[in-house]
């Protein structure tokens, strides 16, 4: 039974609270999934407005979404997810913000659909800039949702108002 699936995302991109949650849950995910972690940032709220990446994850054990070593988050709630994901690549490519681009995997995060994002990771990791290139969609979310049953039960009641038959999530 999937908990949170990519159609909620979608919906969820549409709110206005999405913009400020999705780095809370990106960071809950990562800090769940991964291990060896040595730097975890992921901005949340009015933080979301400040510079550099989005989010920052230095982990010695990845998992099928997050690569081993550094990686770059871009982050966006937006419609235009491929003109945002063109302007964030090139903003960081030109300015990576003291990043070694090639020992760093530039990701591109959206809870959103987005027909064409793998054929876009392959032209951007085709002109070697980066060590890796990566997107995240709703659907990879909804996969990485179903690893942490806790956090997407909380997700799901907490920020799309659903309640989830048979769980609870931990409350103090």
């Amino acid at each position: 039974m999937l908990t949170v699936t990519a159609l909620d995302f979608e919906k969820w991109a549409e709110t206005v609270a999405a913009k400020a949650e999705l780095p809370w849950l990106l960071r809950r995910l990562v800090w769940a999934t991964c291990s060896e972690i040595g730097r975890l940032e992921f901005p949340g709220g009015h933080h979301v407005y400040l510079g550099g990446f989005d989010g920052v994850v230095d982990c010695g054990r990845g998992n099928h979404i997050v690569p081993s070593g550094v990686s770059g988050w871009e982050l966006t709630t937006e419609k235009n997810v491929t003109g945002k994901a063109n302007d964030d690549f090139e903003k960081r490519t030109h300015n990576p913000k003291g990043f070694d681009r090639k020992k760093t995997t530039f990701i591109f995060a959206t809870p959103r659909r987005w027909p064409t994002a793998r054929e876009w990771a392959n032209e951007k990791k085709a002109t070697r800039k980066w060590r890796d290139v990566r997107v995240v969609l709703s659907d990879d979310l909804e996969t990485w949702m179903d690893e942490v049953p806790w956090l997407a039960t909380e997700f799901a009641r907490s920020c799309l108002g659903k309640e989830i038959a048979g769980l609870r999530s931990v409350e103090l």
